[in-house]
């Protein structure tokens, strides 16, 4: 595995192709994605296509490749036994997934009977702007390495699905349309990201037209600013709640993450949070004073 290396640098130095992110749900760009370093070299591999065909190959095979043995077939019956249980028929093995493999049933048939498929042994893994996918049927010694330097972080399951379909191919069946399975938050959260950086700038435009010196306020329009400023402060605790709060659970995943991995949202989510921090008290101060002067005004 020549090809294959623990860090960016050595990888981009061995040729590396340039990552791509979908921004805002239209296109296609080359996009830098932070590479994480907690995880090196635990969880953290750049590799070719080749590299990781060559793995499954020496997998398939007992651990041997070629006339070299790498690992005992023991240790890699081991790898490939389930030891949690995810779901009803899916199991979690020493970093791989185990599965009915479906993918080889035709869909337009009876179902057959629970035990009778092959077991699918498979592990995926993705940033903003790549995605991986390795599959393994050992009773048929087929392995399958899928490389593509690019991502959909808005609806990463687009891309999920060349996965699948890939296996259904190898298997004979015909390949089915992809479906969309994030939720709409994750799917359009560019547009609600540049929804709240607009309702920030009018809320500027606001303070501007009504709190820059003019002359004593009206007192009829008293009530209308003291409206203003709390649905502005609404405003303000919205976009916190809804970026420090309620997406890093919904997401299960850190702020930082979410900016980093979601470029076209970071662009405007950055602007929004940082005047949902700073501005609220300086603009309640200028309101409370603009207020205070015009009720001393004769």
């Amino acid at each position: 595995m020549a090809d294959s290396h623990p860090t960016r640098a050595a990888a981009r130095a061995d040729n590396a192709a340039a990552g791509y992110s979908r921004w805002f749900g239209a296109w296609l760009r080359q996009t830098e994605v932070p590479a994480p370093t907690t995880g090196t070299t635990s969880s953290t591999m750049y590799s070719s296509a080749e590299d990781l065909s060559q793995e499954l190959a020496a997998l398939l095979d007992g651990g041997r490749y070629g006339d070299a043995r790498i690992l005992q077939p023991g240790s890699v019956e081991a790898m490939f036994e389930p030891r949690v249980q995810v779901d009803g028929s899916k199991g979690y093995a020493m970093g791989w997934f185990t599965r009915p493999l479906v993918e080889s049933a035709d869909p337009a048939a009876p179902p057959v009977p629970e035990g009778t498929l092959p077991l699918l042994v498979e592990h995926q893994g993705e940033w903003g702007n790549s995605h991986t996918y390795l599959a393994m049927v050992p009773s048929a010694r087929l392995g399958v390495a899928l490389v593509i330097n690019g991502n959909d972080t808005a609806a990463p399951s687009r891309l999920k699905a060349i996965d699948t379909n890939l296996l259904r191919i190898l298997h004979g069946q015909a390949p089915v349309p992809a479906v969309v399975h994030e939720d709409w938050l994750q799917r359009y959260s560019w547009a609600v990201a540049f929804g709240l950086l607009l309702a920030d700038v009018l809320s500027l435009w606001l303070v501007l037209r009504f709190l820059v010196p003019r002359g004593p306020a009206p007192a009829g329009k008293r009530p209308v600013l003291l409206a203003w400023a709390a649905a502005a402060l609404a405003l303000d605790g919205f976009a916190l709640w809804l970026c420090l709060v309620y997406a890093p659970a919904r997401f299960d995943t850190s702020l930082s993450v979410i900016v980093r991995q979601f470029p076209d949202v970071g662009i405007s989510l950055v602007p929004v949070l940082a005047l949902a921090i700073l501005w609220p008290v300086p603009r309640t101060v200028w309101l409370m004073l603009a207020m205070r002067a015009s009720r001393a005004a004769p």
